[in-house]
């Protein structure tokens, strides 16, 4: 019988080592070469690491339209204090320091709009634990209108935005994009919804968006990255700052910040 138990666990150990190894291979940069490898980290700025969390469209994009990194950023973690129950689930909490990875950078590149400087923003989140409530989240970018920065619009929608939720179910990743954002304010940020899904291994997600300044503007600014989790039911809310558009604290939202400097 003992000999019966330890077969089953070596099986289930070798099952989930492969399921964590595949999970973990399926990582934004898969399908580049090792020349475009070489041209992020020497040319764009990138580190190896970093080539790893940017979608490939937009990695591909900077290769191409001589893109630069502008603001230094390292990835950062976070913790999710389970008040939940006592089986190692993660319960309600607060978000504070290793179960999700948040990162935001900030990048220049060949201008599509005559007269106007491009900068790219885009962030990203990955959770590393099974969050207790899979709800509908949002990640926001927002920063000061003083910046007169602008975005592009066409037919009265906002053009440049673009956003993923990829939950890692069974043996597979299923991704959904979005062109559109779930809010916006045309002067200080934009706002992605990510909707979780309860039986995935893995979670995570990007959001970014192309914003316009006159080329004889230019300065330092801040720009905010905010994650919100939802817990129990509601939507997450969306307000405006002096810093810009962010995701609202609330009673049932879980927020986190990560933020980044640079000149333009």
């Amino acid at each position: 019988m003992k000999k019966f138990l330890s077969i089953i666990l070596i099986v289930g150990l070798i099952f989930t080592l492969s399921t964590s190894a595949f999970a973990k291979d399926k990582n934004t940069s898969e399908g580049l070469t090792e020349k475009e490898k070489l041209v992020l980290i020497n040319q764009v700025g990138l580190t190896e690491e970093e080539t790893t969390l940017y979608p490939i469209g937009l990695l591909r994009e900077l290769i191409a339209n001589d893109g630069k990194k502008l603001s230094t950023t390292t990835s950062k973690s976070y913790d999710l204090k389970s008040e939940g129950p006592s089986n190692g689930e993660i319960g309600t909490a607060s978000l504070t320091n290793s179960d999700i990875t948040l990162n935001g950078a900030a990048f220049s590149t060949t201008s599509d709009v005559s007269g106007s400087k491009k900068i790219i923003l885009v962030g990203n989140f990955q959770w590393k634990v099974d969050p207790f409530w899979t709800l509908t989240d949002k990640m926001s970018i927002g920063y000061p209108v003083t910046n007169k920065w602008y975005l592009r619009t066409s037919q009265g929608q906002v053009l440049g935005h673009s956003s993923e939720t990829c939950n890692y179910v069974a043996t597979a990743w299923d991704c959904v994009t979005k062109s559109s954002p779930s809010n916006y304010d045309l002067g200080v940020g934009v706002a992605a919804s990510f909707d979780l899904k309860g039986d995935a291994n893995v979670m995570k997600g990007w959001v970014q968006q192309y914003v316009y300044v006159v080329n004889t503007e230019s300065g330092t600014s801040n720009v905010l990255f905010r994650y919100g989790h939802k817990t129990i039911s509601g939507n997450v809310g969306v307000g405006i700052y002096p810093v810009g558009l962010a995701v609202e604290p609330a009673v049932n939202t879980e927020t986190l910040d990560y933020i980044i400097t640079f000149s333009w």
